[in-house]
């Protein structure tokens, strides 16, 4: 092996064709900013690759669909990788479900410097410097389906790093034997990495988180190998939008009025941070169990509030989300008998348990196409999930029912109360 130490750039999921969603209306001034998102996170994660001279790229799929993502995203990725290319930096691109090379426009000529492997196919790139063989890199597309199989990207004895560039999930965690020194796969779209002792297994996640349950930090990795074959890699944030989560607990004697001027508070907390970059917050109150108010329309009316305090405040900042966990129990409202509200929580309380309900909801949704697609969809998730939604459904059918109306009344009172504050 070369005294010299590899260094390369793994990335994956830029999806340049796919804009950020979850946001509701946003202010003029940021609109722009979030559009462009995607395209300023991918230039960052070349321009990387560039300013740290790493030897050669690996995307390790889904980087642009070409039919949805339309010419400017298409000429955009040409520009980026031809700029590689005119720097002496080689790409080796996996394709991955979303990327269908065969839909690519003749067109977009892409430079000799990019090495593509699509749908079901594996091939093996050598990587030169200086004239000798200074990496193996085992290339392979989307597989559909079908997991990758470990023992397919085995290169006997190799005398360089083997490099596994794939998109998907792996079968099984790779032997002892496997001579495979780095696995760089795509296909999730948060950071992830398993270290075994033979080996090192990583998701490089999008450049560029698209909805508010992708937050935290997005971008590329930067992997280095020694000469004696250890393995160093850095994350490198990339992404242009940065969505935040941030969790705040209720107290059993807090207020609404309290909340929203401890939210407004940490809001103005975050804002003092001073990010280079936008920021989209999303609110997560925990430990409410009061579903007098600590309800979907409550939120969304607390919401509103933030949105509006903070609208013209700074541009590079929205609130883009406000939600209450409930813990894991139902709700135990007091209800009075022979009420809408009783009722329904009675069939509730029956429906806990079983994905009955869910089979026959399907049943009476089927002329309602859009929907029982969901239905459907939900019939496949685990029972913990479907006993979720049915949560969901006892609190906001108790909201829009209005329980808080017959309510004992002490608590009736209560809530009036903090309405009234409010």
């Amino acid at each position: 092996m070369s005294a010299e130490p590899l260094r390369f750039i793994h990335a994956a999921d830029m999806h340049l064709e796919r804009p950020l969603t979850g946001l509701g209306p946003v202010p003029e001034p940021l609109r722009s900013k979030l559009i462009d998102a995607p395209f300023e996170a991918a230039r960052r994660v070349f321009e990387t690759a560039r300013l740290e001279k790493v030897d050669f790229v690996v995307l390790s799929g889904d980087i642009v669909q070409p039919v949805e993502a339309g010419p400017a995203s298409i000429v955009f990725l040409v520009e980026q990788l031809t700029a590689l290319g005119d720097a002496g930096i080689p790409v080796y691109w996996a394709g991955g479900r979303r990327d269908r090379f065969h839909q690519w426009p003749k067109a977009a000529v892409l430079p000799d410097t990019v090495y593509r492997t699509g749908a079901r196919d594996l091939r093996c790139h050598p990587f030169y410097r200086k004239g000798e063989v200074a990496a193996l890199l085992q290339v392979g597309g989307y597989q559909g389906r079908v997991a990758l199989d470990p023992e397919a990207y085995r290169v006997d004895s190799p005398s360089v790093p083997l490099i596994a560039v794939g998109y998907g999930d792996l079968k099984e965690s790779p032997e002892a034997g496997n001579p495979v020194t780095y696995w760089a796969l795509g296909g999730r779209h948060l950071s992830q990495t398993e270290n075994l002792e033979h080996t090192l297994i990583h998701y490089a996640g999008s450049s560029q988180g698209r909805l508010p349950a992708e937050s935290g930090v997005h971008g590329c990795a930067l992997v280095v190998i020694s000469p004696d074959g250890k393995l160093e890699l850095e994350q490198v944030a990339c992404d242009a939008v940065q969505w935040v989560r941030r969790e705040i607990r209720m107290t059993q004697t807090m207020s609404r009025r309290k909340l929203e001027r401890q939210l407004v508070e940490l809001t103005r907390d975050v804002m003092a941070q001073g990010h280079k970059d936008p920021q989209l917050v999303q609110w997560s109150v925990t430990g409410s169990d009061r579903v007098s108010w600590s309800s979907p329309s409550v939120a969304e009316e607390i919401l509103v509030m933030l949105r509006r305090r903070f609208d013209t405040s700074v541009a590079d900042l929205w609130i883009s989300g406000m939600e209450f966990q409930h813990a894991e129990k139902f709700p135990v409202p007091v209800l009075e008998p022979e009420t809408l509200a009783a009722d329904f929580f009675e069939v509730v309380q029956q429906l806990r348990g079983g994905s009955e309900w869910l089979q026959e909801l399907a049943k009476r949704l089927e002329e309602f196409p859009q929907v029982e697609e969901a239905v459907k969809e939900l019939l496949s998730t685990s029972p913990e999930q479907q006993q979720e939604v049915l949560q969901q459904v006892a609190y906001l059918g108790i909201d829009l029912l209005g329980a808080h109306q017959s309510l004992a009344d002490e608590q009736a009172q209560d809530a009036q109360s903090l309405r009234e504050a409010s």
